[in-house]
């Protein structure tokens, strides 16, 4: 079969393609004319395998460096455990911001769903000054998902690092349907959600103590403190070494007042 009667056969598909699929279809024939060669069906569904791969890698590229840039504004590291009884670290915001919000919190409390996006939003906005730890409390209620989730994200973030840990948190807090029921994802859709490697993280969950003693230990940090439910979040000033205590799913203005007493009581 010849080249044009080919062209002939691929209009079609290239009607419904798109302008790369095209273009990349529309090279490989050229060089294939250009060969002045018969062409096979095989050499045909090769260059069309081609762009179809070239095509979808492309958009997983582009899918990939959209997630990353929404959590622009969290540390890029691999968390790694604090000191006995005080979990891990898992910061959104620059290290050295004068206040930080340590926030304790069940990945299927539906306040702290609701919650979630006040803290980040405060940090995106005032980044230069205020950072946010998270903190795990599953509460009985929830589990065993609650802390399921905990020991998951705690997998991400020692396996693929900080920000793939804060895609998985704001996967979950976006897909949850709260109360232990869960997204209703299988793991691996909710993993992989978060740009990890399913496999390794996987291995983590089975085989890696280091993940749900982090999140024991930080349960042990909210029991030392006599904090029993979610969301609370305690602002620390890290110039005065002052903290306040904010029980519940408050506004951003109500963070944004509690800092501003912490300063005023400085003076």
């Amino acid at each position: 079969m010849g080249f044009d009667r080919f062209v002939g056969i691929l209009t079609l598909l290239l009607s419904i393609g798109s302008i790369y699929f095209i273009y990349g279809i529309e090279n490989k024939l050229d060089e294939i004319a250009a060969s002045e060669k018969e062409v096979s069906m095989q050499e045909l569904a090769a260059a069309i395998d081609d762009q179809l791969l070239k095509k979808a890698s492309a958009k997983k590229e582009i899918e990939r460096k959209e997630k990353l840039d929404s959590v622009a504004n969290a540390l890029d590291h691999t968390p790694k455990p604090k000191q006995e009884k005080s979990g891990s670290i898992n910061i959104y915001g620059k290290s050295d911001a004068r206040f930080r919000l340590i926030v304790f919190s069940d990945l299927e409390c539906p306040y702290c769903k609701r919650y979630h996006e006040t803290p980040i939003s405060l940090i995106d906005s005032e980044i230069d000054k205020v950072n946010m730890e998270f903190m795990h409390l599953p509460l009985p209620m929830h589990n065993p998902k609650a802390k399921t989730e905990a020991i998951t994200a705690e997998c991400i973030a020692l396996t693929a690092g900080n920000k793939e840990f804060w895609l998985y948190i704001n996967h979950i807090f976006k897909e949850t349907r709260s109360n232990g029921l869960g997204t209703g994802n299988s793991e691996r859709v909710d993993i992989e959600a978060s740009l990890a490697d399913y496999q390794e993280v996987n291995k983590c969950i089975e085989n890696n103590p280091e993940a749900s003693l982090a999140v024991f230990n930080d349960t042990e940090v909210a029991k030392s403190l006599g904090i029993s439910s979610t969301p609370t979040t305690i602002i620390v000033d890290n110039q005065t070494g002052k903290s306040s205590v904010v029980p519940g799913a408050v506004s951003k203005e109500q963070l944004i007042a509690t800092i501003k007493r912490l300063m005023a009581s400085q003076k």
